[in-house]
């Protein structure tokens, strides 16, 4: 089941800042989540801690880069299984158009 809300990442650490963005159902089309955007600034610092990790990603072993890039594959594989299941326990009928309205 999804939470309420989540955070994005900064260098390494969640922040709640905001719910600006909304996440809908492609099915009901109903909020499903909300999700804090970054603004320009938060993207700068992104863009300065990812700087500042330059020489030390450099300094990783072929194999050391190797394993975090399986880690994060493995971890992305689990939340495709995860969104897969969930969309599978959706009702059959996922039309998006409203019923038609009678007029007798």
């Amino acid at each position: 089941m999804l939470k309420e809300k989540y955070p994005y990442y900064l260098a390494n650490e969640a922040v709640f800042a905001n719910t600006d963005l909304e996440v809908t159902d492609k099915y009901s089309g109903e909020v499903a989540t909300r999700v804090a955007m970054a603004d320009a600034k938060t993207i700068d610092e992104a863009i300065a801690w990812s700087v500042k990790a330059e020489k030390a990603m450099a300094a990783l072993a072929p194999y050391e880069r190797q394993a975090i890039l399986n880690h994060c594959v493995k971890r992305f594989q689990e939340r495709a299984m995860n969104w897969r299941r969930r969309c599978a326990s959706r009702p059959a009928n996922r039309s998006r158009m409203p019923a038609a309205k009678s007029h007798a």
